[in-house]
């Protein structure tokens, strides 16, 4: 193999490598953003608690 042949498959590879490193990283952050906005769903859905309001306000540290 000449080593013009070599050279050019050399970039080819490289340029395939950082395609597929950069598609990896977008599927990543569209997983991880449906991931928040889930969590963000879940808690603007979640019921207020029942308790009286003076509860839950003070910590009693006393060892």
């Amino acid at each position: 193999m000449d080593p013009i042949s070599q050279a050019g498959s050399a970039d080819v590879a490289t340029t395939l490598q950082i395609y597929s490193l950069n598609k990896v990283r977008e599927v990543a952050s569209e997983t991880v953003l449906s991931l928040v906005e889930g969590a963000v769903a879940t808690a603007e859905q979640v019921v207020p608690s029942v308790n009286p309001p003076h509860l839950g306000q003070n910590v009693d540290v006393k060892a």
